[in-house]
């Protein structure tokens, strides 16, 4: 549905639903993570959520701007000391080589951080 958006009715509406699952879904501390049921090993709470804020910036209302805030700051709390971001583990089906992803979580939280700096100057 959402390959619709720009062409045809329905596809503003799917991108509202997902904006608001993504808005539903967001945990207190500002944070997104999904866990599938029976997985051990899933992706981080902070790639997630750079996910989410990268996917908030595409909708200008202020409630997204308002939980996209909220994702930020959750990032900027978890940056580690190296300045790298957890990335959990990508959900790969190989139980011998667990495959952690902070490479690509920190690429992910930057660009997120970046971004939203450059939608909100201020901050806020």
């Amino acid at each position: 549905r959402c390959l619709a958006y720009g062409t045809q009715p329905e596809g503003m509406d799917a991108l509202e639903d997902a904006a608001n699952y993504i808005l539903k879904s967001q945990n207190e501390d500002g944070s997104w993570n999904y866990t599938e049921p029976g997985r051990k090993f899933g992706p981080s709470p902070e790639l997630q959520t750079a996910l989410m804020v990268m996917a908030l910036s595409y909708f200008p209302n202020y409630e997204e701007n308002a939980a996209a805030g909220k994702g930020i700051d959750f990032l900027l709390k978890k940056q580690r000391e190296d300045g790298s971001w957890d990335g959990g583990y990508f959900p790969i089906q190989n139980k011998r080589n667990p495959k952690k992803e902070y490479v690509f979580a920190t690429a992910k939280a930057i660009e997120a951080i970046v971004r939203w700096k450059k939608i909100n100057p201020s901050g806020r």
